[in-house]
């Protein structure tokens, strides 16, 4: 992993030039922009970023330049439409990881995934990381109740649990799942 210098900010806590780890891009190279949940201060700030990720297009192969956004996004910040928008207009392959939350707005356009923990159906993502807690005292894992009419949406099931839980889990379940 390599740390891209930032200006100090509290917008973005880091840059790092990385592999991906998990799911359908792991193995690929990516930037990836650790969001603290604030909103981007102004403008200038968001330029500063963009210049930044411009400079370090090179790092990244020619094909499937990709920036990966996570930790805590803010559904209500005016400028991240500007900036997702920024980013697809300097050809970045834009990615974002949710949690259990809603959707953003501004994500049109980006490779969505998200984070479940619980059976919450989302309407909208390229990916599933399905990670449930167990009810005590059992080893059943939960099934989703039903995933949007979307094909294309690609499941991937957390490695924590055993592996008669998971061979259970993904023989009764009606989705394709894959070991995350």
């Amino acid at each position: 992993m390599k740390a891209i210098a930032i200006p100090k900010q509290n917008w973005i806590s880091a840059i790092t030039l990385d592999f991906i780890k998990d799911g359908w891009w792991k193995g690929h190279p990516a930037l990836h922009l650790a969001l603290t949940g604030s909103e981007c201060p102004d403008q200038d700030v968001m330029i500063s970023i963009l210049e930044i990720l411009i400079k370090s297009k090179g790092l990244l192969p020619r094909t499937g330049q990709i920036i990966r956004l996570s930790g805590r996004t803010n559904l209500l910040d005016p400028l991240m439409e500007l900036f997702a928008q920024s980013l697809r207009d300097y050809d970045f392959s834009a990615q974002i990881v949710l949690g259990d939350g809603p959707v953003p707005s501004w994500a049109g356009g980006m490779w969505k995934i998200m984070r479940l923990s619980r059976q919450m159906v989302p309407t909208v993502v390229n990916e599933i990381w399905y990670s449930p807690k167990l009810a005590e005292g059992t080893t059943e894992i939960p099934d989703l109740t039903a995933l949007p009419p979307s094909k294309g949406i690609l499941c991937y099931i957390d490695r924590q649990f055993s592996v008669p839980a998971t061979l259970e889990f993904m023989a009764k379940s009606p989705y394709h799942w894959i070991l995350l």
